[in-house]
């Protein structure tokens, strides 16, 4: 699974190009933020996340993407 927040649509191109590339599919996590929709997704399997620089930062604030200790690996943000 490929999950991407695209302020301007670079992000979005590159998610759409990996997920093609290695066929899985591409979540929007701009649509989940409009639409408050903090659920957990879950997919058994590793997940790719494509982003804008800071916009990591933004996801955890809004509570799409919990703390946990692969996260706290993943980003120095946190």
């Amino acid at each position: 699974m490929v999950l991407y927040f695209s302020g301007t649509g670079n992000s979005k191109y590159i998610a759409k190009r990996i997920a093609e590339a290695i066929q899985e599919n591409a979540v929007d996590l701009n649509m989940k933020i409009k639409e408050n929709d903090t659920s957990p997704l879950q997919t058994g399997r590793d997940v790719i996340i494509v982003t804008p620089p800071g916009a990591f930062q933004r996801l955890y604030q809004s509570g799409l993407i919990k703390r946990n200790s692969l996260v706290e690996n993943v980003s120095g943000l946190l």
